[in-house]
C-alpha cells in the first residue's frame, strides 16, 4: 500500500494538482484494500492524516512552521539565532492551505467507508467466557475461531490500563501460541486445559472465545478488530454493579 509522509501536503513540490493526484492515488490504493475487506494498515493511517490534517487547519501558524529554515543572524551577547522561513511568500502558504482544505473531506469520505466496513466486521464477531471467569481478567488466553474453519488460534493476552488527563486508557498485548484444530472430541474447555499443561504461566487464566460468523483477512481486518472489540469488552468487568 501507498504511504503518505506526516507533512506531505507541505512537502517537496508544493503545487495544488501535483498533491491532489499524490492524494487520490493513496486514496485509491486504501479503497482497493477496503474492497478485499482488508482494512489495516490503511484505515488506522486515514484516522492519523485525517487528524493531522484538522490540526493544521484549526493551527494556521503551524503550517509556516512546517517550511524550513536558515539562519539569518548571530546574536554573540544574547546567545540566540534568528531563523527565517526559506518560504516565506504568501502564496505558497495560500497554495498548502488550499491541499488541506481540499484533503479533508477526501479523507473524510474514506473514513466514513472503512468505518462502514469495520462496524460490519464488529458485527460478525462474538465474545464468550471458556469455564468460569476468574476476578481477575487482565491476562489470560483468548482462542479466535473464525467461519468454518476448524482451525482456532491460541493467544496470550495481557492488558495495561494507564490514566492520562483523568481519562483511562487500555491497549492490549497479544502472543501466538498455538493452533488447535476443533473437532468433536476437542472442545474449547479441553484446549483451555492443554494450553494449562503446556504454558504455566497462569494458574487460574481468564479465557475467552472470540468467533467471527465470516471468514476475513487474518493480519489486516480479523485480528486488529477482534483486540479492539475484545478490550471492550474487558472494559465492562470493571464496571461496578448496579445497584
Amino acid at each position: 500500500m501507498k504511504k503518505l509522509s506526516p507533512g506531505w501536503f507541505a512537502e517537496d513540490w508544493i503545487d495544488f494538482e501535483y498533491k491532489k493526484f499524490t492524494l487520490l492515488a493513496y486514496l485509491q490504493d486504501v479503497r482497493r484494500d477496503f474492497h478485499r475487506t482488508m482494512l489495516y494498515p490503511g484505515f488506522g493511517d486515514l484516522i492519523y492524516h485525517y487528524r493531522n490534517l484538522v490540526e493544521f487547519r484549526d493551527n494556521k501558524n503551524r503550517i509556516k512552521d512546517q517550511f524550513p529554515s536558515e539562519i539569518k543572524k548571530l546574536d554573540f551577547e544574547k546567545l540566540k539565532l534568528e531563523l527565517e522561513p526559506v518560504i516565506s511568500d504568501e502564496s505558497t502558504l495560500r497554495e498548502v492551505e488550499g491541499i488541506i482544505e481540499y484533503a479533508i473531506p477526501q479523507f473524510r469520505d474514506c473514513l466514513e467507508e472503512g468505518k462502514t466496513i469495520y462496524d460490519f466486521i464488529d458485527d460478525k464477531l462474538a465474545i464468550d467466557a471458556v469455564g468460569v471467569v476468574p476476578l481477575y481478567t487482565n491476562e489470560g488466553y483468548l482462542f479466535i475461531y473464525s467461519g468454518n474453519s476448524p482451525a482456532v488460534k491460541a493467544f496470550e493476552y495481557q492488558v495495561s490500563v494507564f490514566d492520562n488527563s483523568g481519562s483511562r486508557y487500555r491497549g492490549i498485548h497479544t502472543s501466538f501460541l498455538r493452533t488447535f484444530q476443533r473437532s468433536l472430541s476437542l472442545s474449547f474447555e479441553q484446549m483451555k486445559l492443554a494450553l494449562l499443561l503446556t504454558e504455566k504461566k497462569l494458574p487460574n487464566p481468564a479465557t475467552f472465545l472470540l468467533t467471527s460468523a465470516l471468514e476475513f483477512p487474518e493480519n489486516e481486518t480479523l485480528i486488529p478488530v477482534a483486540k479492539r472489540k475484545f478490550i471492550q469488552f474487558l472494559s465492562e468487568f470493571d464496571q461496578p454493579p448496579s445497584a
